[in-house]
């Protein structure tokens, strides 16, 4: 089936299966966003390529210095040889300059053939040294405590044996000496197996990491109960889709696969909640085209993340509608489900104006005109709009962005820093849920933290 035809015939089942009705009540079709003036696309390309120069600059200082530092507490403590040194320091240059073109390659040039393969191999070898940079940081951690530990035994029963060694000061350094060198050679001997540990459980981790980022999508199942939700309503299935990522190492072939797993849920509505692809729309998009293909009784509905901000906000919007997914930016729909209503609503992306100063994100103006006794379903990027959301009356507000941390431990790092990071949270008669992410950001890294694809099912109290 042709892209036309597959949007015309997403277009057809979904008009026929809701109304949609905007906040002044009248039957309304997706927004057509104003076009942007010559001048403005130059700027905003200007400033969006002056911004992404920097970063790959940046990007590139910090490969550099992960190559430093690997030299210095893996290679030096494995082999003494200098030729085997210079050699791992050059590998792991080149390792982190291909990740730098890899960026570089998909975003900012038109595909060719071959491309994706050497986008790849260049994340690939990223999320191995990423790998073994965190099991550096781990080894050299449980390393410094021991080491550390050992240090305050040996200076406590020096200062309790000093008295009593006095005398036989002159006859005991060389003891002391023997026992020094004897302390560095066990020293050495654990830095240097403790860094073939590192290297062999990086070379371990990496193919199941990889291979939970790529291949392995788990299905997350989960039932909210509300007593404002109307018994016509009652067991209407959600799925929910956030951080795909496309235009890295996700491509057309790994939506067709979210499309096909979506659809076997057999949903009633489905919700993108941002970060739907990551690179420079006029080449990304083409991988966005199955998402034509998702099928519900109630439509899709998508708002946008902070990457689509990154590159250009309103091609992805534009690009989403035509594949006939509503696009929600700071508006609502009202649907008919079984003789009842219920309101879609949703905002842009928290930090939209940072980019565009025109993309300001309002879930107030989103929510508003909606009658009171109608139930809310609220769709926003991130966790920072939560609260705004469920001031303004939101019943369900559904999140992304944090991707749950994406690997261990660094989840528990997310889990700090956002008020919500993951999972389900009740405020009252009124619920949040933060999924962790179907696809993932940079490096194909999931450890601990699955993609998933969600389906939230709504019950009515009583």
């Amino acid at each position: 089936m042709s892209g036309e035809a597959c949007r015309d015939t997403a277009r057809s089942e979904k008009s026929g299966a809701a109304s949609y009705v905007g906040r002044a009540g009248a039957r309304d079709k997706t927004r057509v966003l104003p076009k942007k003036s010559l001048l403005d696309q130059k700027n905003f390309l200007a400033i969006h390529h002056y911004n992404m120069s920097l970063f790959l600059i940046a990007t590139s200082g910090f490969v550099a210095l992960v190559a430093l530092l690997v030299h210095f507490r893996v290679t030096r403590k494995i082999t003494k040889k200098r030729k085997w040194r210079v050699l791992w320091f050059i590998v792991s240059l080149i390792s982190g300059a291909t990740f730098v073109w890899a960026i570089r390659g998909r975003r900012f040039i038109q595909p060719v053939d071959g491309t994706y393969d050497f986008v790849t191999i260049g994340f690939c070898g990223m999320t191995f040294v990423a790998l073994l940079v965190a099991l550096l940081v781990v080894r050299d951690v449980v390393l410094g405590v021991g080491f550390g530990v050992t240090w305050l035994r040996r200076l406590r029963r020096h200062e309790s044996d000093e008295k009593t060694l006095e005398s036989a000061k002159d006859a005991d350094e060389e003891a002391q000496k023997r026992d020094g060198a004897a302390v560095e050679s066990r020293r050495d001997f654990l830095m240097r197996v403790s860094s073939l540990g590192v290297l062999g459980g990086t070379v371990v981790l990496t193919p199941p990491t990889i291979y939970s980022a790529k291949c392995r999508r788990v299905i997350r199942k989960t039932q909210f109960v509300f007593s404002k939700l109307p018994a016509a309503c009652d067991g209407l299935k959600i799925a929910h889709l956030s951080d795909i990522h496309v235009g890295n190492t996700i491509t057309r072939s790994d939506v067709e696969d979210m499309v096909r797993e979506t659809n076997a849920l057999e949903p009633d509505i489905v919700v993108i909640t941002g970060d739907i692809a990551d690179g420079d729309p006029q080449y990304v998009v083409q991988d966005l085209s199955p998402l034509c293909g998702l099928k519900s009784r109630y439509g899709a509905y998508y708002v946008t993340g902070n990457h689509e901000h990154m590159w250009g906000a309103r091609g992805y919007c534009q690009a989403v509608a035509q594949l006939g997914i509503v696009v929600l930016n700071n508006e609502h729909r009202i649907i008919d489900v079984n003789g009842a209503q219920l309101a879609v609503a949703g905002a842009i992306d928290y930090r939209g104006d940072r980019r565009e100063r025109t993309w300001q994100s309002d879930p107030a103006l989103a929510l508003s005109g909606i009658p009171e006794n109608v139930f809310k379903l609220m769709l926003v990027h991130q966790p920072g709009s939560v609260d705004e959301s469920l001031t303004h009356g939101a019943d369900l507000v559904l999140v992304g962005h944090t991707h749950g941390g994406q690997c261990w431990p660094f989840c528990y790092i997310v889990d700090a820093l956002h008020k919500y990071s993951r999972g389900a949270y009740w405020s009252g008669e009124r619920a949040v849920f933060v999924r962790c992410g179907t696809g993932y950001w940079g490096p194909p890294i999931r450890l601990g933290v699955p993609c998933e694809i969600c389906l939230h099912t709504l019950k009515a109290r009583g």
